[in-house]
This record gives C-alpha cells, structure tokens and sequence, in this order.
C-alpha cells in the first residue's frame, strides 16, 4: 500500500513489516516529521533493493536514497530488532535513536549530515548492533554517542568525521563490546575517542586526530580493553595526543605516531600497556611533544 508520507506509513504498519521508502521529489517532502520503528521492523530506502521472499522488487542505488530529517527530534528512534538503510538523514535534531532496545540492529548503506545533536545515539543498548558501509559527519556533537548498556556493536566500512565534538563518545557501559574496523574516523579539534566509566572491550582501527583537543581520552574505565590500529594524533592538546586516567588495558600497533606541539604527547597513569590475554604492547612508529607546560611523556602507575 503506498502513503504520501512516511509518518502514515509507520502508523499504519504492524511489528516485523517491512517499510519501503522511494526518493520522492529529493527534498524531505513527506519524510520530515521523525518516525518510532516497532520492533523487528525494516526501514529501507531507495538506496538499497527491497527484497521479499527472495525477489528482488525494486533495484535501489545509492544515488537514490530518500531525505529524512526531522528539525524538532529524532529523525528515527528504534524499537527491539529493526533493519535501517538505504536512507540519507540531514538537518534533524538527532539522527538515529535507541533508548533501552535490544535484538539485532542493522544499520547500513546510510549517509548522516548536518545533525545538531548525535548522528547515532545508542543509550542502554543490548543485543547486538551493525553500523556498515556508511558515511557519518557529525557538527554540532558527538558523531556516535554509546551510553550505558552493554551490546556488541560493530562498525564495518564506516566514514566518520567530526570536527571540534567527539567522534566516538563512550561512556557508562557495563561491558560489550565496540569494534570499529574497516573504515576511517577522521577527527579535528576534539577528541577522536572519548570513554569515560566503561567496562567492555573496545577496537579501533586507522583513527586520525588534529587541531585542538585531546586525541585519545580514556578515564575511569579501569575494567576495559582497548586496542588501537594505525593510530595518527597531530595537535596541539594541553592534556596530551593521548590521555589514560584507569584506563585499564591499552594496546597500540600497526602504523601509528602521536605529535603534539603544546602538549605532552603521551600522559598515562593507573593504566596497563598490553591485552587481557597477555603479551600486547604500544608500539608507536614515533611519538613527540613539544612546547608542552609539563612534560613530553608522562606515564605514573603503568606497565
């Protein structure tokens, strides 16, 4: 049954249907007033195929995804299990949501731009979460804000930038897991990843950081593992490239460098260099601070 709005379309739905949306005229025509999922349901754009039952019905492209935005709120908020892609969210308030859901979440083929809040904000989440072949720029604050909960969530061929919020910001969590692999966090003049009083395991991979800020700030989180691959912090932070406050145990390899002109490069303290299973190590590529107040490297009560 097709509706002129999306708003109609979800009122009208039932749990586990699937909601296709067309791009319409390219404006948010119609797309603009934020929807609720209910559990298990699909929101899928024109930038994906819309398949049922193994028959493709509609050949989707990316160059086709609707424009949600919704400037009072949350463009769309999840329910338990739902599916979001081939959508583009701009000009919202926020852009994806969750608040206590859980099941399995799939979110790819998305593009997020312009939200004055988070691109994707995860607060209490279980179960597991997908965030795949995307592109996120967040500009007014953290790109991806995980608090609270405990899911396993992975990033998969994601383009992340943000310039002078968070990118990743973490804070809260009982345990889980993010990884962020393939793909790229691109940060300026804030912190590329910040956790604060979390447990869990954490992984990112080719996380670059300039300007301002502090590149890597971890504290309280004496419980997590962290783990960072080709890691390249070039700024100018009074609190250091990168700061570990019980930071638990942090693990650096592949291509990485830490460069701060007024800053220490490295201030680290109550934290352990290595991973839970033993061995691990921070292997920086080079590592140097100039111009800083206090010292160029300062590790107390670390291994």
């Amino acid at each position: 049954t097709p509706y002129d709005t999306l708003a109609a379309a979800v009122a009208a739905s039932s749990a586990g249907q699937t909601i296709y949306v067309f791009k319409g005229d390219g404006t948010s025509t119609g797309y603009n007033a934020g929807v609720t999922l209910k559990n298990t349901q699909k929101l899928l754009g024109q930038g994906v195929n819309l398949v049922i039952d193994s028959t493709t019905l509609v050949t989707g492209s990316a160059g086709d995804r609707p424009l949600l935005r919704n400037a009072t709120g949350t463009a769309v908020t999840l329910a338990t299990g739902n599916e979001v892609a081939g959508i583009q969210i701009q000009n919202s308030l926020q852009g994806l949501g969750a608040t206590t859901q859980g099941g399995t979440v799939s979110i790819h083929d998305m593009v997020f731009m312009n939200i004055t809040n988070e691109d994707i904000d995860l607060l209490t989440q279980s179960g597991t979460v997908t965030i795949a072949n995307s592109t996120i720029s967040g500009v007014g604050s953290a790109s991806i804000l995980v608090d609270g909960g405990d899911a396993a969530i992975t990033l998969n061929g994601v383009t992340l930038t943000n310039t002078g919020f968070p990118a990743v910001q973490i804070q809260n969590r009982t345990g889980g897991s993010l990884q962020f692999l393939t793909g790229t966090i691109v940060q300026t003049n804030a912190e590329a990843v910040q956790v604060t009083n979390s447990a869990g395991t954490y992984r990112f991979d080719n996380v670059t950081q300039t300007g301002t800020g502090t590149g890597i700030n971890i504290s309280s989180s004496a419980a997590a593992n962290f783990t960072f691959n080709t890691l390249s912090v070039n700024n100018a932070g009074t609190n250091g490239s990168m700061n570990l406050t019980n930071a638990g145990l942090v693990s650096v390899a592949g291509t990485s460098s830490l460069t701060n002109t007024a800053g220490p490069a490295i201030s680290a303290s109550n934290t352990t260099f290595g991973t839970s299973g033993g061995g691990g190590s921070a292997v920086f590529n080079s590592v140097s601070s100039s111009n800083s107040p206090s010292t160029g490297i300062s590790l107390s009560s670390t291994s």
